[in-house]
């Protein structure tokens, strides 16, 4: 039997593994910058406090939470290349993996902590792109173990050094603060003082950092001024209601089980447990972000509660070695669906199984710089990030991605009526010297939409560079328009990558050429005819032409799609 339950707990680490050992096909959204802080902070010895990045908001000041993740990140970098992030963050997983192993050692058995990882773990999936961020995963996985799943209490003086590296490393620490006080609750009344001391020191640790107790109250101020709404920052019901997301739903369709894990708890009087369940249940409908905190305390209760059921049901010992092979089968065969792609391309995630970095970014880039286009950029929000990175200090960006780094008026009264109405746009980039457009036109906000429609239409603009996720337009005269050029067929003909055919199909729509739109479109059914973006464009068209039986017959073949 030992030996059946290691091999579970290997194939869950090989399960880990696969999930981690990714790399999206482009840089995300926040890596850019914070490898140039990284380099920013490493060579000058000092932590930015303001913006600095953007010629629109220079002064406004800003927090620095994760300067330590960013350097560690730039020497990572600089002496091994970009590859080593990825590396990072499997190491990182697997060490976050093997804590929870080690908290479920004596709190329960290794079939309820194995089918509670295997129905939890892919929730994880959303959340496992390079960011510091990951260490905040590590820390609190240290923190579960020590706090509430070991009975050496000498480990408790671990947590404040813990705390002083979690609070410079990003701003999860609070989760841990969370944990903390949980556990305080629950102890202050049986050990007092060491209880009281473990609270002091951690508050003192926590006061170790740039920013002193800003920095510690930081995560209750943060959103005081966010006048830009991000996708990890919205709730689990609007986003079910407004995209596609098969692991939203999967979390719905599992919630039940927290809800009858949580009932058992309580009735046991697993009251400690009970509270941190329901904390890190709730946590996720108020904003998708904290979605793995959530699920590393749901792997330990729900397969506390898994062991607790096993034990008054008594299995008979040849259908638990039965129920052992089926289960490590099914975790191997989730692995392959991570090894192979299957999962990345039938529901359209921007990653790979791999090591390394495909800057698609960087040929429009390097465009900039050798064309040296005049005036400064305006850019919208997802690439500000990248813009940062390889072009900071020759162009500043006009806005990136920290709504908490501008004065929330700035999006709601600039940044978003500069891109729906034309005479505002006209009227700032008049006033900012704007001669440049450097847009990620995979941008589908309303307003990034609008945006492009009416600049495209502009007949003083010239489309001078394209390819699968940007755009760039400038008023320059010097410049020949490729729209009027045979290059948007030829970027068709040798893009081999679905999902950029399908930005380039949107674009297309967009500028109001639809054959070359429909082009697009048809080159990527044909590589991914599994992609579920495709098969829901392709029952949405046909809802306007009396064929039902083949809308049917899209849905019904595909129905994990909608």
């Amino acid at each position: 039997m030992k030996v059946i339950q290691r091999i579970i707990l290997i194939s869950l680490l090989v399960l880990i593994f696969c999930m981690s050992f990714t790399t999206s096909n482009d840089f995300s959204q926040d890596l850019g910058r914070h490898l140039k802080l990284g380099e920013i902070i490493f060579q000058t010895h000092k932590i930015p406090k303001t913006n600095l990045f953007s010629y629109t908001n220079p002064a406004f000041p800003f927090i620095n939470h994760h300067w330590g993740a960013e350097v560690f990140f730039y020497l990572l970098v600089k002496y091994i290349g970009l590859y080593s992030l990825t590396i990072l963050k499997v190491l990182v997983m697997l060490l976050t993996c093997l804590f929870l192993m080690k908290s479920n050692k004596k709190e329960g058995s290794v079939l309820g902590f194995s089918i509670a990882s295997l129905l939890f773990f892919p929730l994880l999936l959303d959340r496992l792109d390079i960011r510091p961020e990951l260490f905040g995963y590590l820390f609190f996985s240290l923190f579960l173990y020590i706090l509430f799943y070991q009975k050496n209490k000498k480990l408790l003086i671990f947590i404040p050094l813990i705390f002083m590296i979690w609070i410079n490393t990003h701003i999860t620490f609070v989760f841990g603060l969370i944990l903390l006080f949980v556990y305080a609750f629950f102890n202050l009344r049986k050990k007092t003082k060491q209880t009281s001391t473990l609270l002091l020191c951690s508050t003192v640790a926590l006061c170790i950092n740039p920013h002193g107790i800003n920095g510690l109250l930081y995560p209750f101020n943060i959103f005081g001024n966010y006048g830009y709404t991000i996708v990890e920052n919205q709730n689990l019901f609007f986003l079910n209601s407004a995209t596609f997301n098969p692991l939203i739903r999967y979390f719905f369709i599992i919630s039940p089980l927290i809800l009858i894990s949580l009932f058992i708890l309580f009735s046991r009087k697993k009251y400690e447990h009970f509270i941190l369940l329901l904390i890190f249940f709730i946590l996720p409908f108020w904003q998708i972000r904290h979605m793995p905190f959530f699920v590393f305390v749901a792997v330990l209760s729900v397969g506390k509660v898994a062991h607790y059921l096993s034990l008054i049901i008594k299995i008979h010992k040849k259908h638990v070695s039965i129920f052992h092979i089926v289960l490590t089968t099914i975790i191997l065969v989730n692995s392959y669906l991570y090894i192979s792609d299957i999962y990345y391309h039938t529901f359209d995630k921007k990653k790979e199984f791999g090591l390394g970095f495909e800057e698609s970014q960087k040929k429009a880039t390097d465009f900039l710089l050798k064309e040296k286009l005049s005036g400064n950029l305006f850019n919208n929000f997802d690439i500000g990030g990248y813009l940062i990175y390889r072009l900071y200090p020759t162009y500043k960006v006009f806005v990136d991605n920290r709504p908490e780094g501008y004065p929330a008026q700035f999006f709601l009264q600039t940044y978003i009526p500069l891109q729906e109405n034309q005479e505002v746009r006209r009227r700032l980039f008049n006033k900012y010297d704007i001669h440049t457009v450097f847009f990620a036109h995979t941008d589908m906000t309303p307003w990034g939409i609008a945006f492009l429609t009416n600049i495209l239409q502009d007949k003083s603009w010239r489309v001078v560079f394209l390819n699968e996720s940007i755009v760039i337009i400038t008023d320059e005269k010097r410049f020949t328009d490729i729209r009027d050029s045979d290059k948007f067929t030829s970027l068709i003909n040798k893009t081999e990558n679905y999902i950029a055919l399908l930005q380039l199909s949107t674009l297309f729509s967009l500028m109001d050429k639809k054959e070359m739109s429909m082009q697009a479109f048809v080159k990527a059914q044909k590589i991914n005819p599994a992609s579920c973006s495709i098969k829901r464009t392709l029952y949405n068209n046909l809802q306007s032409i009396p064929v039902y039986f083949l809308q049917s017959e899209i849905k019904s073949s595909s129905w994990w799609c909608f």
